[in-house]
């Protein structure tokens, strides 16, 4: 019974003010952090991101709408297998190029993480820029050799803050169950001692944080920094492949209009030539033009008028002149002569028809 009752007057004691010091795991408040000196210089370059995210995707759409993307549909892969095949690759290329280049754009625009373990990382790195920056500004590793021996003793004293608090906690649930005053006297000096221990480390951390929340606030601003530049390349790149993929897409999916057929192919106007028969066009066609006709077109060569070529040779017709009395139309092949042109012809240009003259008197006299 009397154990029970000591144990009560022991709980009693430690809701009393003044026996035990309040724990706090952490003095320093968020609100009492230096303001960040860099936070304007993330913005920029957050800003500078969401621009270049917007003109790429501006551009791209643009590219898009230009290279009618519906021109595929009138390609056939059967009859152009090669620019088919062209066109699909370089579309799916183009839009790749383009989401590859504005993802990377958009995760610079997530707000960084940062903390102790990426300023740690970066101290470690002895060609960082935090590094360098360091050992030409004492301030920023608080009078220590590195930032490294600086972060070390600001965990060291968290470390310490806590392991005393832990102690602070258990002797005080010790001294709620101790029944001897020899107990109770040896816990008091032991919650005494922590919290002295509590309250040195306190004031070790509180003294460093500054300039730790300092060196935390630059490593996060250049890991930024060094990301926007090695994205940068990225993006560039991406850009360039994407220009490209949308060049040759539109080369692949308007091909050149297909060169008419020499079978149908006609010139524009017929044209003023000169025949000269050989001697198997001679006996090919004397029969059509006559025996004078065909002598005359070996020996001078005679006028006719071509109208049209084509791989069976070249249309022709005779013009009538002193040897060949009358017009013919034929084919003369390679084999059997060869046609000169001269000056195109300039055809008579339709007119309206005049009208009528209106009848006249006349008187005719009669012959004497």
């Amino acid at each position: 019974m009397s154990g029970i009752i000591a144990v009560a007057r022991r709980a009693v004691a430690l809701v009393k003010p003044g026996k035990a010091k309040p724990v706090v795991a952490d003095k320093d408040s968020p609100s009492a952090d230096p303001p960040n000196p860099y936070q304007p210089g993330a913005e920029k370059i957050r800003t500078t991101a969401t621009w270049l995210a917007g003109a790429l995707a501006a551009i791209a759409t643009v590219m898009l709408a230009g290279s009618q993307l519906s021109d595929i549909g009138t390609m056939s892969p059967e009859d152009e297998p090669v620019r088919f095949g062209l066109a699909i690759g370089a579309a799916v290329v183009a839009v790749a190029a383009v989401a590859f280049a504005v993802y990377r754009l958009t995760v610079i625009q997530l707000p960084a993480l940062g903390g102790l373990a990426l300023a740690a990382k970066q101290a470690r790195d002895g060609k960082s820029e935090l590094v360098k920056l360091a050992a030409s500004d004492p301030g920023l590793r608080a009078g220590r050799e590195s930032v490294t021996e600086l972060l070390a003793d600001y965990d060291t004293a968290r470390t310490d803050e806590i392991d005393a608090t832990k102690a602070v906690e258990q002797a005080q649930l010790d001294l709620g169950l101790a029944t001897k005053s020899s107990e109770v006297e040896a816990l008091k000096k032991k919650i005494a001692a922590s919290q002295a221990e509590v309250d040195a480390a306190a004031a070790r951390a509180k003294k460093l944080r500054p300039t730790v929340v300092h060196v935390v606030q630059l490593a996060t601003y250049l890991d930024l920094r060094a990301a926007f530049a090695q994205m940068r390349k990225g993006v560039f790149v991406a850009a360039l492949v994407a220009a490209a993929a949308f060049v040759t897409f539109a080369w692949a999916a308007n091909p050149p209009d297909p060169e008419p057929s020499a079978d149908s192919a006609l010139d524009a106007v017929p044209v003023y030539a000169e025949l000269r028969l050989t001697q198997d066009g001679v006996d090919r066609h004397a029969s059509l033009l006559g025996e004078d006709c065909a002598a005359t077109s070996k020996a001078e060569g005679v006028p006719v008028m071509a109208l049209a070529s084509s791989s069976s040779g070249v249309e022709v017709v005779l013009v009538p002149s002193e040897d060949c009395a009358t017009a013919a139309r034929f084919v003369v092949s390679s084999g059997n002569g060869t046609v000169v042109a001269a000056d195109p012809v300039q055809l008579p240009v339709p007119t309206e028809p005049a009208e009528p003259a209106e009848p006249t008197e006349s008187t005719t006299e009669p012959p004497s």
